[in-house]
């Protein structure tokens, strides 16, 4: 039996994030570029004497909560994607972002629906250990190699890494 790292709240929540990921992704475009290229400010820096700072405006338009939260989760997917080999790849594309129901994903694929869903957790763990919501020494338990834990976190290997 494969021990559970990530609790069963946070795995929904990623798959929430991956499923929705897609329109996510549209949607921090299209809010950067409504900010950068909006010709109408809000006078967000105002000054005592009315006078406003456009390049503060914008930056601070840019640096809000939401559009910053919406941008980590897209990255922590874009990281973890770039890793994942085809078949993975072909599951985040189906399962996710098509919404293919679990047999009709392990059909075309050629797997059972027990690969499937240990394929589909392995997906969960990496995004989870690139947003850096997981315990110390997972990675050992499971089996990834410190070059895959480094990848997904696009720095050299390091010890600490999985301990």
């Amino acid at each position: 039996m494969t021990q559970n790292f990530v609790p069963v709240w946070l795995k929904r929540a990623i798959e929430e994030e991956l499923r929705r990921y897609p329109i996510t992704k549209a949607i921090c475009k299209e809010a950067r570029e409504e900010i950068l290229y909006s010709s109408s400010r809000e006078n967000i820096g105002v000054k005592p004497s009315g006078v406003s700072d456009p390049t503060y405006t914008t930056a601070a338009r840019l640096c809000s909560e939401t559009i910053i939260r919406l941008e980590w989760f897209c990255r922590a997917i874009e990281d973890v994607y770039e890793i994942l080999d085809q078949e993975q790849r072909s599951i985040v594309r189906m399962y996710y972002f098509r919404r293919y129901k679990n047999y009709e994903v392990a059909s075309q694929l050629g797997i059972s629906e027990s690969t499937l869903w240990r394929m589909r957790q392995e997906i969960v763990w990496l995004i989870a250990y690139r947003m850096g919501l997981l315990r110390p020494g997972w990675a050992n338990k499971i089996g990834f190699s410190r070059d895959k834990c480094a990848r997904i976190l696009k720095e050299k290997p390091a010890k600490e890494m999985l301990r």
